[in-house]
């Protein structure tokens, strides 16, 4: 049994020739390459704001509370964190976290499908200039060709609330795929690293969440720059107030690549074959223990959340983190959208700006 803890596979099956994969290195490639393709979705998603608006007819507050689903999926999780304790093999439910996204990535997908666009389908093509900056208006009494068919009878946007609704539910699922990634991922590492090089290795991640939030940015822009039906051509560009770009496309493209690099992370092992790790050390220790009721008073979740809580380092680190928060999450989901009106440019150009200007700080 403690043998096969320390080997690649699922099951009963151990094959030999990946056991060579099962070294700190090895698990820190693919941790941190799934750190930077995860990084992507959020910043994707927030160069995506103002053309998800013209899409669900919807405004900056609405698109608040849709970004708010990854938040609320993970303070549910909180409850289930208790459970996380007992689970022994974490590279495993580390890439079932990241197949929870993917999921939820595709269902973000979802409805170019099945929802349609009603300011396209109700639009006439014209090739006078001042009837194309006419377009797009509800209830307009001096141009023909308004979108009633995507209007309301008090003149406002019809709200696609089943597109809306689909699109929350796949940014729920990957904050529930968030929090088991960072929960368990983050704690193997940190098991497996022995006391000198944890520092060190845990680093490495938050290095790896800098590079993934900059891709996020730079292929918005280039989904943006393509129309929402590609291959067809609409017979106008990006700078027509009709353009909507191929919002779409990059959920799919993320989430292809989170179960390609999620899957060889499930088979990792229980533990790594090393001897100076904290991992190896709480093996040599559940061995010795004498009783069933020692093994439950170290287990035990409300004794060690208590003194998680006397620790002031901790605490205080904890609070920052809130502020730090407070202060970014408003300012980072909305940078491309507040770029993009205060300095009239092209959505695709707002996202690779937004992209440049956060890898710049980056990097110095």
């Amino acid at each position: 049994m403690s043998s096969r803890e320390t080997q690649c596979g699922l099951g009963p099956w151990r094959p030999k020739f990946m056991q060579i994969f099962a070294s700190k290195k090895v698990y820190m490639l693919f941790y941190g390459l799934i750190g930077i393709i995860k990084g992507m979705q959020y910043t994707y998603l927030s160069a995506m704001l103002s053309t998800l608006e013209r899409k669900f007819g919807i405004k900056s507050k609405e698109t608040a509370y849709l970004m708010s689903g990854n938040e609320i999926a993970q303070i549910l999780f909180l409850f289930f964190l208790p459970l996380t304790v007992k689970v022994k093999k974490r590279p495993f439910w580390c890439g079932i976290g990241m197949v929870f996204t993917a999921l939820g990535l595709y269902m973000m997908a979802l409805p170019h499908f099945i929802t349609g666009y009603n300011q396209l389908d109700t639009m006439v093509k014209t090739e006078n200039k001042v009837d194309l900056a006419k377009q797009g208006l509800c209830g307009s009494n001096v141009h023909l060709n308004s979108l009633e068919g995507a209007c309301a009878e008090d003149g406002s946007r019809v709200v696609d609330w089943l597109g809306l609704g689909i699109v929350f539910l796949g940014v729920a699922m990957t904050g529930i795929g968030n929090s088991l990634f960072w929960c368990f991922g983050m704690v193997y590492l940190d098991d497996n690293s022995g006391k000198d090089n944890s520092p060190f290795m845990l680093s490495l991640t938050f290095v790896f969440r800098l590079i993934g939030p900059t891709f996020g940015y730079l292929l918005g822009a280039k989904c943006l720059t393509t129309y929402v039906y590609p291959g067809e051509d609409p017979g106008y560009d990006e700078s027509d107030p009709r353009w909507i770009g191929a919002w779409w496309i990059g959920f799919p493209i993320i989430a292809t690549l989170l179960i390609l690099f999620s899957l060889p992370l499930m088979l990792f092992p229980q533990r790594l074959p090393k001897t100076d790790t904290d991992a190896s050390r709480d093996m040599k220790e559940a061995d010795n223990l004498l009783s069933a009721t020692q093994k439950k008073e170290r287990d035990a979740f409300l004794p060690a959340l208590k003194r998680l809580l006397s620790n002031k380092l901790y605490v205080w680190n904890f609070f920052s983190s809130i502020f730090y928060v407070f202060a970014f999450m408003g300012f980072g989901t909305f940078i491309p959208k507040y770029i993009e009106y205060q300095f009239r440019i092209r959505a695709s150009r707002s996202s690779g700006v937004a992209g440049s200007a956060g890898t710049a700080a980056k990097a110095i």
